[in-house]
């Protein structure tokens, strides 16, 4: 008797010994982790870290630089962000030619063979590395929140009137949505611009040339306008994607193969050859974007917290613009202060609340030749390290990457385009396959 209640009692003993070392293991967690303090990861609550969702305000800083490039671009440039050390690698390795063989050959996501075609954007997004890794990383967070800031900022710059239908793109606007498509057949052109000043104030018309005696003008006027263009590059098929701002193909870069009946697609896929590379560029497991998650584990703490404050210097900005166009329109063009010219198009029939002023396409336009190198702008006292070039800044508008030489108004007649119309809103697509995109 006395040796069985021993035994039950060694039973019980080694019982107590498994349940209480269980439980060690279960529980025992460093004092200062997330779960012992009953807090949130610090990836939830620090704003800087790679997994926190940018705000509005953040957003339209980062793709102010970028929002009113061609959708064709766009749809490239975006999910090639995520590839930071392939576009690095480009940069390096063409050193500003374009070599469709070379690039071929090389193990790149297809969204960098793309993007390694346009010299002017790969050297952006290689120069400014942690701005490009923002990007992809809001890409992989918060896709449909990068179409929304797209929108909100071209609304922006067509109603100041320097978002408008030019000889190098074609500023579409429909169902309040705003596209912009290349205009010419052959070439698209790649936009110069000032982030801080393209959403916010109009630019003059016409700049009178600087007296090249004492006394005399040269009396030659040039278009300046807000956005300036360099040489156009060429369509290939390797522009194989575009932007869905309808949710077609849910939202954002889609694949479209050079299918489709309608816009710039079917307008230049006759001057595209697919067979070129067709394997590299058209290719039906392109339907599917890919994207390079690891982007969300570089660490741009610092540019984050840059990229805070430069967002709500951008708002006050934007805010403080809009409340002098409103006076200005209730007051008489003379309202806004001193040395502000009057609204020249303060609204009328037929503007709707994007601008829309007819997409007419703009006369007297002048080839400025200014070169191929679009700036991010560089706020100073900022800490932001964007490069503008060696570009002086005319009185805080777009930068002239040419000051010298001779300048030329052309006054040409509007060109004659084909018809065009926004993309067709469904899915599906024969030939080369258009239609819809998951992301990888």
């Amino acid at each position: 008797m006395k040796r069985s209640i021993i035994r039950v009692e060694s039973a019980l003993l080694l019982l107590s010994v498994w349940l209480t070392s269980v439980s060690c293991v279960t529980i025992n967690q460093p004092a200062n982790s997330a779960s012992a303090n009953g807090t949130t990861s610090d990836s939830q609550n620090d704003p800087t870290t790679s997994t926190a969702k940018l705000s509005d305000d953040e957003l339209d800083e980062l793709l102010a630089p970028i929002a009113l490039y061609p959708d064709p671009l766009l749809a490239q440039i975006i999910p090639a962000s995520t590839f930071v050390d392939d576009i690095k690698e480009a940069q390096q390795k063409l050193k500003g030619s374009t070599d469709d063989n070379l690039i071929a050959k090389q193990d790149w996501d297809v969204s960098v063979k793309s993007v390694a075609h346009y010299p002017p954007v790969l050297k952006k997004m290689a120069e400014n590395e942690d701005w490009m890794t923002t990007v992809g990383q809001a890409y992989i967070n918060q896709p449909a929140d990068i179409t929304k800031s797209l929108q909100r900022l071209r609304a922006e710059a067509s109603n100041v009137g320097n978002l408008v239908t030019t000889p190098q793109q074609e500023v579409i606007i429909k169902d309040d949505i705003i596209r912009i498509e290349p205009a010419q057949a052959e070439v698209i052109y790649v936009p110069e611009y000032n982030p801080e000043t393209v959403y916010v104030e109009q630019a003059p018309e016409y700049v009178e040339e600087v007296p090249q005696e004492e006394g005399v003008s040269t009396g030659t006027a040039i278009a300046v306008g807000a956005l300036a263009f360099g040489a156009g590059l060429a369509i290939g098929s390797w522009l194989n994607r575009d932007y869905d701002y309808y949710g077609d193909y849910g939202s954002g870069p889609y694949y479209h193969g050079w299918s489709g009946n309608s816009g710039w697609v079917s307008v230049n896929s006759a001057y595209v050859n697919t067979n070129i590379n067709r394997n590299v560029y058209v290719n039906d497991s392109y339907r599917n974007i890919n994207t390079n998650r690891n982007v969300v584990n570089h660490n741009v703490g610092n540019y984050r917290n840059d990229l805070n404050r430069n967002a709500g210097v951008r708002n006050q900005r934007v805010n403080n613009a809009g409340v002098d166009r409103q006076l200005k329109r209730q007051n008489g063009p003379n309202a806004g202060g001193p040395g502000r010219g009057p609204d020249r198009n303060p609204g009328g029939p037929g503007r709707n609340n994007l601008g829309d002023r007819g997409q007419q396409p703009r006369v007297n336009e002048l080839d400025r030749n200014r070169g191929n190198s679009p700036n991010l702008g560089d706020r100073n006292n900022s800490g932001r390290n964007m490069d503008r070039g060696n570009s002086p800044n005319r009185g805080g508008g777009i930068q002239n990457q040419n000051q010298g030489g001779n300048r030329q108004r052309q006054n040409a007649a509007p060109r004659q385009q084909p018809q065009r119309s926004a993309p067709q809103r469904n899915s599906g697509g024969g030939g080369g396959g258009g239609g819809g995109r998951r992301r990888g």
